[in-house]
């Protein structure tokens, strides 16, 4: 399997170069689908995984946890879409290396609107649990304040159903109020679509109500 991840990131040989091609074709294919937040992600993709390909950079293709990431992520915006029109969402890739950084992760933030000061955002995040070989994303979402705005008081008032877990803590300078699926020794570690949205919308309604500091 080494061999043929490194063989696929040489343009220099066939097998290489068709992939190079694929990859390509559906970078562009996506960015012409669609508009917005994930054309942009689109050409951010482009800009930092082509140059990576052509100079020999070979970790991209192990990577397919980012893509599982993106996937679960779309799933859930364009689902919430009608709900998010008042707010702004804003995704973010992060990068991992030092010399030649690479997308390893991404994530997104809800900015309120109309948010008090206090209030810094609603963030979705995945995990990649893999299981014999395969990635399963686990969704969840987190709630941030400054200290001392309340989010803890909307951690009590809340009653999730059994399928998720809430949690409250403290981190250096705010208060993070988590929101994710349940899970077991044994169960709980794949979070499906419907899940992920579940998981979010819960966590926009409490944010809607906090964010201008009324409780939840």
């Amino acid at each position: 399997m080494r061999r043929w991840d490194r063989s696929l990131m040489d343009v220099t040989n066939p097998w290489g170069l068709i992939a190079f091609i694929l990859v390509v074709g559906a970078l562009v294919l996506w960015g012409a689908a669609t508009d917005g937040l994930w054309r942009i992600l689109a050409v951010d993709a482009g800009v930092l995984l082509i140059p990576h390909w052509v100079t020999g950079i070979r970790s991209i293709l192990v990577r397919p946890k980012l893509l599982v990431r993106i996937d679960t992520i779309e799933g859930v915006l364009d689902r919430a879409s009608v709900r998010l029109r008042d707010h702004t969402v804003t995704l973010m890739m992060l990068l991992s290396g030092t010399e030649t950084p690479v997308p390893d992760d991404v994530k997104f933030k809800v900015d309120i609107n109309g948010r008090a000061d206090g209030f810094l955002g609603l963030y979705g995040q995945v995990v990649i649990n893999e299981v014999q070989g395969s990635s399963y994303p686990y969704f969840y979402v987190v709630l941030v304040a400054k200290n001392g705005f309340g989010l803890r008081d909307a951690f009590r008032a809340y009653r999730p159903s059994e399928d998720i877990t809430k949690e409250f803590k403290r981190e250096k300078n705010v208060e993070v109020f988590v929101l994710r699926q349940h899970t077991t020794k044994t169960s709980g570690y794949h979070t499906k679509p419907g899940a992920a949205f579940r998981i979010f919308d819960w966590g926009l309604r409490i944010a809607e109500r906090v964010a201008k500091g009324v409780a939840a």
